[in-house]
This record gives structure tokens, C-alpha cells and sequence, in this order.
């Protein structure tokens, strides 16, 4: 009985277990059909460029600071007061050579430029009393000698009348006397015109004392005037009419501007590069040291150095920059300093750049004129081009470039950096002539992920190449990498 009961319990569950499988089936029978939907990878667009090789001017970038070609500083040479200013003393005015610039009170310089006149006719004066008296005296010795010969006939004849006893020992004695006292005075004469020739000298040495004291005086008269010693500006003027000026004391600048010269300093690397030479075991960028000096390594190159003759062939290009304006000038280098920068290791080129002339310029100069103290960047470019391929700037992260594949996916690749020139690389090694690489690639590139290239007219021209063949070949090869995304993507949806 008891056994009957359990087994009818056991049966009573069979039925919700069929039914519920019931309610699984019809669910399962009225259960839509899922779509498949099939993953596709989407192509991100890019701009793109084809690496070409081109003639690039190799270009060099420097910087400095214009200064003023020659700078002349007028400091008063005589003491006295500011009498006189020819025009207004203002920093800025422009003054031409020879200008009178100041009047310096010349009351002192004129009395004694005249009193050092007065003092070389006195001497003058002195020698011409030398020169008469020696003539008078040369007519005197003349006269003197007539008579001592006259003497000496009286001595002779009164020796004769003696021996005959015709005349007296008292007479002898009076002619010999007289004979000797001519001799005395013939004598004197003779001593005084020796001394001539020693007095004439001093009194010509005095004259020419006189004169350089003339001409010193002269000197500091016309020192007293300042004038301009060239073309030029004003600068650092601080005096004004009545005031004294000592000797010594600096009175105003004046600096050329017809001519502004920088000096920029650049690696030796960068000069060879500009305008050929051996290369040396300094590379570029890095500043040697004093251990490089030491071994000998820059004194070879610097001999190496090109001469300043075969600088002209050199572009040279300065430019200026305040706020959103830009000035640009052409120069040209006219020397190089003779020896390294102690610090940076970098040489020192300058370069003169030309403003207009000074005649007929205003007070003012032109806004356009490059003035000293301006901060310039300096281009200089070689005109003779070099071969190589280049990408533009926009296309380099680093070193690294961003390939388009065959496939067009992308492939980073580390690449050697040239020089760079009108925003342009030049590419040294990894990269050949022909290859896709991508312009401003994006941060979140990456290596072979799919892209649809498209190609500009200004991304795909080249100095070396016809620009309508490469905007052809750009055309064909973008209607090529449209048919090679479009096989990609029918690949990846299989």
C-alpha cells in the first residue's frame, strides 16, 4: 500500500516537465531569426605625398643682432663752452659729412692762434737782422782787409827809408802800430762772421717753433667746430648750448646706417655643407669641447674652411619680425671671424646688408631701412642645388615618417634627417624615391592600419619634376589606391 502511494508521487512531476518543454518549444518555434552582420574595417582618410628626389638648395638658418657698420663718437679734443649748435641735437637726426655740428667758444683759441702768429714774424724778423748784419759784415771785412794791405806797403817802404836812415824808429813804431790794430779789427770781423752760421740756425729753428706753434694753435681753433665725419644718425646726444665741455669729454655718437651688418654664428658642419669641403669628425649640432681643440681635430678644419672670395655665391637673406610684420633684406657676407666661439664652438660669418643712401633722406629715416639693434634671422642658401629626396616638414614626427603600403596600410619607419629648406627635409636614408608618406599623420596611427589616401596639387609638387606629370601620376595613383581600399575591404569582410 505504502509502496503504491510513493510511486504515485513520484509520477505527479512528470506532468509539469512535459509541459514545460512544451513552452520551450513553441517559444523556440516563434523565435526570430538574428541577422548576421558582417565586421568591416573602415578606411581612414589621410593626406598623402610621393617622396621625389629634388634639387634643394642647401639652406642655413642663424641668428643675431643688426649693428651699425661704423660708429664714429665725437669727444671735444679743447675745453670751453657749447657757444653755437648748428641744428637741433636730437637723437635721430640725420647728418652728412663734413656737417658743422657744435661751435665750442673759440675767444681764448683766437688770441693765442694770433699771438703765436706775432711770435713767428718776431722770429722771422730776428732772422733777417742775421742775415744783414753778416752781409754788412762781410762788406766790412772787405773794407778792413783793403786797408791792412795798405798797412803792410806802409810797414815795408818805412823798413826801407830805416835802412837808409831816412826815417825815425818812432815813425816805424806808429806804422807797425797802426798795422797791428788793422789786423785786431780785421780779425774781429772774421770771429764775428763764424758765429753767423750758429745764430742763423738757432733763429731758423726758432722760426720753425714758431710755426708748428702756429699750427698747433691753428688746430685748436678749428677744433672748436664739430663736424660729421660721415653719412649718418645722431645717437646719445647730451649737451646743450652754454655748457662747458672739458677736454676729452664725449659729446654725441653718430653710426652709419647706409650699411647694417649681423653677425650670425653657425657650425662648421653647417658652413661645409653650405659651401662644400671635407667633412670632419665634428658632427653637426654638437659643440665641441676643449678636449676637441686639444687633439687637433678643429685646426684641420678650419684650414679647410672655404676663403670669404667664394662666399658671394652664396644666397643670403635677412629677415626681421615685429608682431605680424615681416621685412626682408638681401645681404651679402663680407667676412668671416678667424676663430671659434670659446662657448658654442660655432664660427661667426657677417653679414652686411645695404640701406638706401643717405641724400635726401629725411630726419627721419625710413621705416624700412634695417636699423642697429634689430633682431634678425639670417638665411643662408647656396645656389648651387643638391640632389636628394625630401619630404615636407608636416610629414615627419621626429624622425620617423608614416609609408603607405601597397596594400594602403601604414608603416612607420625611422628615417635619417638631412637638411632642411623651404619647408622641406631632405631624407638621407629609409626612405626611396617614389614612396607614399603620409602629411600631418595623426597621433592615433597606427602600424598597418588601413587608410584612403588622397593627393594635393601642393602635396605632390616637386622643383624636379614637371608639375602636371606628378599631378597625372597623383591622379592615377589615387584612382589605384581607391580600387586597392575597396579589394581591402571586400578581404577583411571575408
Amino acid at each position: 500500500m505504502l509502496k503504491r502511494l510513493l510511486r504515485s508521487k513520484r509520477l505527479l512531476i512528470v506532468p509539469p516537465i512535459l509541459v514545460g518543454l512544451a513552452v520551450i518549444a513553441v517559444l523556440v518555434s516563434m523565435k526570430k531569426e538574428i541577422k548576421r552582420v558582417e565586421h568591416t574595417e573602415k578606411a581612414t582618410p589621410v593626406k598623402a605625398i610621393y617622396a621625389v628626389v629634388s634639387p634643394l638648395a642647401p639652406e642655413v638658418v642663424g641668428f643675431g643682432t643688426a649693428a651699425a657698420n661704423r660708429r664714429w663718437t665725437a669727444v671735444a679734443e679743447v675745453g670751453g663752452q657749447i657757444a653755437k649748435s648748428y641744428l637741433q641735437l636730437k637723437p635721430g637726426i640725420s647728418v652728412t659729412k663734413g656737417q658743422p655740428l657744435l661751435q665750442i667758444d673759440d675767444s681764448d683759441y683766437q688770441l693765442r692762434f694770433q699771438q703765436r702768429q706775432a711770435e713767428l714774424r718776431q722770429a722771422q724778423a730776428q732772422l733777417r737782422q742775421l742775415e744783414l748784419a753778416r752781409a754788412s759784415d762781410e762788406k766790412s771785412l772787405q773794407i778792413q782787409q783793403a786797408m791792412l794791405v795798405v798797412r803792410d806797403r806802409d810797414v815795408k817802404r818805412l823798413a826801407e827809408l830805416r835802412l837808409n836812415q831816412s826815417a825815425s824808429w818812432s815813425e816805424a813804431d806808429v806804422v807797425q802800430l797802426s798795422q797791428l790794430q788793422q789786423q785786431q779789427t780785421v780779425q774781429n770781423l772774421l770771429n764775428s762772421l763764424s758765429t753767423y752760421e750758429a745764430q742763423i740756425e738757432s733763429a731758423e729753428a726758432s722760426i720753425a717753433l714758431s710755426a708748428a706753434r702756429v699750427q698747433e694753435a691753428k688746430r685748436d681753433l678749428e677744433r672748436t667746430t664739430i663736424v660729421a665725419n660721415f653719412d649718418g644718425l645722431l645717437a646719445n646726444v647730451a649737451l646743450e648750448e652754454g655748457q662747458y665741455v672739458a677736454p676729452k669729454e664725449t659729446l654725441l655718437d653718430i653710426i652709419e646706417t647706409t650699411s647694417v651688418e649681423v653677425e650670425t654664428q653657425i657650425s662648421l658642419a653647417q658652413l661645409r655643407r653650405l659651401v662644400g669641403g671635407p667633412k670632419t669628425a665634428v658632427p653637426d649640432g654638437v659643440a665641441p669641447n676643449i678636449e676637441f681643440a686639444q687633439q687637433g681635430v678643429l685646426q684641420p678644419a678650419m684650414q679647410s674652411l672655404p676663403a670669404v672670395q667664394s662666399l658671394p655665391a652664396v644666397e643670403v637673406e635677412v629677415v626681421t619680425r615685429s608682431g605680424a610684420s615681416e621685412m626682408r633684406y638681401s645681404g651679402e657676407v663680407v667676412r668671416v671671424t678667424p676663430s671659434l666661439d670659446e662657448r658654442s664652438r660655432t664660427l661667426g660669418l657677417v653679414v652686411r646688408v645695404s640701406n638706401a643712401t643717405a641724400a635726401g633722406r629725411r630726419e627721419i629715416s625710413h621705416a624700412s631701412e634695417l636699423r642697429p639693434g634689430s633682431f634678425c634671422e639670417v638665411r643662408l642658401r647656396s645656389n648651387q642645388p643638391t640632389s636628394a629626396i625630401s619630404v615636407p616638414n608636416a610629414a615627419l614626427v621626429d624622425s620617423m615618417v608614416f609609408c603607405i603600403t601597397d596594400q594602403n596600410r601604414v608603416q612607420r619607419r625611422q628615417v635619417q634627417i638631412g637638411f632642411e629648406v623651404q619647408g622641406r627635409t631632405t631624407i638621407t636614408s629609409g626612405l626611396s624615391d617614389g614612396e607614399i608618406v603620409i602629411l600631418d599623420p595623426a597621433s592615433s596611427l597606427v602600424d598597418r592600419q588601413l587608410v584612403a589616401p588622397t593627393f594635393s596639387d601642393a602635396a605632390v609638387f616637386s622643383p624636379s619634376s614637371p608639375s602636371s606629370l606628378l599631378k597625372n601620376a597623383s591622379s592615377d595613383q589615387a584612382v589605384r589606391n581607391r580600387a586597392s581600399v575597396g579589394a581591402a575591404q571586400q578581404e577583411v569582410a571575408r
